[in-house]
């Protein structure tokens, strides 16, 4: 999974979450650690797996499986 813009996705994500502001996020990003925390508001998730696409001035656009997920039926 791809994210962008990191400290704000992180700062959205913790935004109930006591003691985690904007600030607190900031400076703690640019101390290269891992810490696991618990979200006060749980975000539900939905993952999508796409090995086809397609676009307005041309064809369908396939690519490989590269995980193995499709089984083509």
């Amino acid at each position: 999974m791809r994210v962008q813009r990191i400290p704000e996705f992180v700062t959205w994500l913790l935004k109930e979450t006591p003691g985690w502001s904007a600030e607190s996020v900031a400076v703690f990003l640019t101390n290269g650690r891992r810490r696991d925390v618990a979200i006060s508001s749980p975000v539900p998730l939905h993952f999508v797996y796409i090995t086809a696409c397609g676009v307005p001035a041309g064809p369908a656009q396939l690519r490989e499986d590269i995980y193995s997920l499709v089984d083509g039926s």
